[in-house]
């Protein structure tokens, strides 16, 4: 009544990214839950808001051993392979202000702490095509993702798997990361990229 406030354009934003998420979980489903009866480990889907990655749906595996996450949870972009999988396709100037804001803590003794050697990370991953959380979010527990892309060919999520070390063995990653892509891939065709790749 004042006339003190309004509504800012960061409502706009967030009504977009509620918005984009329940279009992608519909679309994604039963992606998501082909990759994680083929893999039998927890897939995730997973999109950037405030510079993190927040959880947006989860298929968990049928496995005695269930991981911790859950829809709505948000993680650093450095230490997750869902993170790195999106902004090895973002503008570099873009990466580095998230990184910048979050901060780069050291979650396990292999997160990577350094701006540098993080931007020459992602140059790894896209020329492998996937990314992968290697024990460096979570003591024990390895996670490879692929990025899932819009029309444009901008990437606006990502999709995982994550396991123990003992569940995805590291001599498995490339074999696992082969569906992670495939099932990216669908998903990205279903929100209408016409693009392909290849790993």
């Amino acid at each position: 009544k004042s006339g003190k406030y309004r509504l800012g354009l960061k409502l706009m934003e967030l009504g977009s990214i509620v918005n984009n998420s329940l279009e992608l979980r519909t679309l994604a489903e039963p992606y998501l839950k082909e990759l994680r009866d083929v893999t039998t480990q927890t897939a995730h889907i997973a999109l950037l808001a405030d510079c993190e990655v927040v959880y947006i749906d989860k298929a968990e595996s049928h496995q005695n051993v269930q991981m911790a996450s859950y829809i709505g949870q948000r993680s650093y972009i450095h230490s997750t392979s869902l993170g790195k999988a999106i902004c090895a396709y973002l503008p570099e100037k873009e990466v580095i202000s998230y990184l910048e804001a979050k901060r780069m803590p050291k979650l396990t003794p292999n997160t990577i702490t350094n701006v540098e050697e993080f931007m020459k990370h992602l140059v790894n991953v896209r020329e492998c095509g996937y990314a992968v959380d290697e024990i460096e979010n979570e003591e024990s527990v390895r996670c490879i993702a692929a990025p899932i892309f819009d029309y444009s060919g901008k990437p606006i999520a990502a999709l995982s798997v994550s396991g123990t070390i003992l569940q995805i063995p590291k001599n498995k990653t490339k074999c696992i990361a082969e569906h992670v892509v495939k099932e990216a891939d669908n998903i990205s065709m279903k929100m209408g990229y016409n693009g392909f790749r290849k790993i």
